[in-house]
């Protein structure tokens, strides 16, 4: 089958779902040649595109309900080329106005690089997603958004660390914990009240 796009984007993270909250499933991935997020959408005919303007090189991309009130959001990480900028961008899309608001979280905690890897879940066991990012350089930062504010809170170090997380029940207790590959090993996080 032919590509979506003839362009060399496999170097950044993209994500796949209801970022529009129309019930209908989009593809998101950042482009590499410019400051923009490309949207993908099933038609008919084939698959149809969409740009969304940034104003930053997006590297990695994850899409879900952080403010736990039912409405999907996109959240893109920044790119790697100055130290002290890692910022994280929510994007809410507005149906009213057919556009994309933006907000922004900035990680005290990721001093350096940013170039963060995203994942977003429940590893709390409380019922309520938290946005996880990983710094290139940095560690791991858990972002959630409480009384129309973000929090943000340093994990630990992960030095090293610049595969992508994810959030899970590997021990197959009913408890899901944060997994995240170092440099030589795996490392497992698990929430203690």
């Amino acid at each position: 089958s032919a590509p979506m796009v003839n362009q060399n984007r496999s170097l950044f993270q993209g994500a796949m779902g209801n970022g529009r909250n129309d019930g209908s499933n989009y593809i998101y991935h950042p482009d590499a040649n410019g400051y923009l997020l490309r949207e993908y959408r099933w038609s008919t005919n084939g698959y149809v595109e969409n740009s969304i303007p940034l104003p930053m090189m997006a590297q990695r991309i994850a899409i879900g309900d952080l403010h736990n009130d039912g409405i999907q959001r996109l959240y893109v990480s920044d790119g790697f080329y100055s130290p002290g900028t890692a910022y994280i961008r929510e994007l809410t899309y507005d149906d009213n106005s057919k556009s994309w608001l933006e907000d922004i979280l900035h990680s005290s905690h990721c001093p350096k690089y940013s170039r963060h890897e995203l994942f977003i879940g429940d590893a709390r066991n409380d019922g309520k997603n938290r946005l996880y990012s990983i710094a290139r350089d940095g560690g791991l930062v858990e972002h959630s958004h409480h009384n129309s504010k973000w929090e943000t809170d340093a994990i630990d170090a992960v030095t090293g660390a610049t595969a992508t997380i994810a959030i899970g029940n590997a021990r197959n207790d009913n408890k899901k914990r944060i997994y995240v590959a170092g440099t030589s090993k795996l490392l497992e996080y698990t929430y203690k009240k």
